[in-house]
């Protein structure tokens, strides 16, 4: 048995932060999917753009889960890093990794494909008009497609046991030994052939990023168009405004940088292999940190417009209050019935106090009080507010689809 003392600082770096990034991400992703499951519940629909995001936070959700939070605590006990080392805080077995290596493999495939996909949407339902309706004719030809691209990527490394512990913090496609295909006198006892499919898998990675930058600008040109077409109804003297042009070129840079700052560590890591060098420790920390906060990433992107609108409508209100507001998180309750509890114990304790001085006095005893009768303690914390109402919704989404993105 190894002890923790005998691990490097990189090796503990490796079990512990993406657990940190993981959790982030879950709650960020948590929030997506409630935010759009509310919008399904007081409207019994939802936008089909609201659909693939809830897909992608879905996705995220399973891969902070299961490579990030879980990350090392699922490979096997006994099995070894790059450095030759037990992996640390390893508590599986060879089932566990094989499960962990598969469900991220999977995850990740769909967030990447479903991503791509909303991109080619938000271009398509702009470049077309599309109402409602005809976005409802071809709803399913959006949300299909990468689920099962997802399944097609995931289940062949199944069958030819390429989930393995990857040498870093998570069980993905590699073979075992970790450093058997890049040493030969070492022989793969499980996996053999795993580095070419995960260096094929990220270059699939890459394709997709090039098709999101292709259609964000697509989209931008698109929408600049619509706005030189009205250039004709300018009087003289008047400036031509590309406000709807400015907003798309921010939002799609978040929807690319969102993208582009989770995984490029992982393809830099790619690219180093490709030419047979060793990438710096520099670059493993990077993969430690930034792909395990793709869903809070998103999570930004997806809630800034709203938050931004929330402080231009409600200028007095504190940045709390828009939190509270974007989250559908009723703030300003919490705090005030935490203020009331606050008050409520201080005056028990006051009375508590009292009581006993009192009966001190009264009997000479060394003991004694009043008792806290449960009522004391009532508190809108402690009860059931039925009389509240549902709020309606607080920020009206925009007209232009090109300028929010339809969130």
């Amino acid at each position: 048995m190894v002890s923790a003392g005998e691990y490097s600082t990189f090796e503990v770096a490796s079990a512990i932060i993406p657990k940190v990034g993981g959790s982030l991400s879950l709650i960020a992703c948590t929030f997506i999917m409630r935010d759009v499951s509310t919008k399904w519940h007081r409207k019994r629909s939802v936008s089909l753009a609201s659909v693939l995001i809830f897909c992608i936070s879905i996705a995220d959700w399973l891969y902070s889960l299961f490579c990030c939070f879980l990350s090392t605590w699922m490979a096997p006990v006994g099995h070894s890093n790059f450095h030759g080392q037990p992996v640390f805080l390893a508590a599986g077995n060879t089932q566990s990794c094989t499960a962990q290596g598969f469900i991220s493999t999977l995850a990740l495939s769909a967030s990447m494909s479903y991503y791509a996909t909303l991109m080619v949407f938000y271009w398509m339902s702009v470049h077309y008009s599309w109402s409602e309706a005809k976005t409802k004719k071809y709803r399913w030809y959006f949300i299909l497609p990468p689920a099962i691209i997802a399944f097609g990527v995931a289940l062949p490394p199944l069958f030819y046991e390429m989930y393995n512990f990857g040498g870093l913090y998570s069980c993905f496609i590699a073979s075992y030994p970790a450093d058997c295909e890049f040493t030969p006198e070492h022989n793969c006892e499980r996996g053999e052939g795993a580095l070419l499919y995960h260096d094929i898998y990220w270059v699939y990675g890459m394709f997709l990023l090039i098709i999101i930058i292709i259609f964000v600008c697509l989209l931008i040109y698109k929408v600049f168009s619509q706005e030189r077409k009205h250039d004709k109804y300018l009087t003289k003297g008047q400036s031509k405004r590309r406000i709807n042009t400015r907003k798309t070129i921010w939002q799609g840079m978040r929807y690319v940088g969102a993208f582009a700052l989770a995984y490029f560590s992982l393809y830099i890591i790619t690219i180093y292999r490709w030419l047979n060098k060793v990438p710096p420790i520099s670059i493993g920390y990077l993969v430690m940190i930034l792909p395990p906060l793709l869903g809070l990433f998103n999570s930004f992107v997806y809630f800034r417009p709203r938050f931004i609108a929330y402080r231009e409508n409600n200028v007095d209100s504190s940045w709390i209050s828009a939190l509270g507001n974007v989250f559908d998180i009723n703030l300003d309750y919490l705090s005030e019935s935490s203020s009331r509890m606050s008050k409520r114990l201080s005056s028990i304790s006051r009375r508590s106090i009292a009581g006993t001085i009192g009966s001190r006095m009264a009997s000479g005893s060394s003991t004694g009080g009043d008792s806290i009768d449960g009522g004391d303690l009532t508190s809108p914390l402690f009860q059931a507010d039925g009389s509240m109402e549902e709020e309606e919704e607080k920020i009206s989404s925009s007209s232009s689809k090109s300028v929010t993105f339809d969130v």
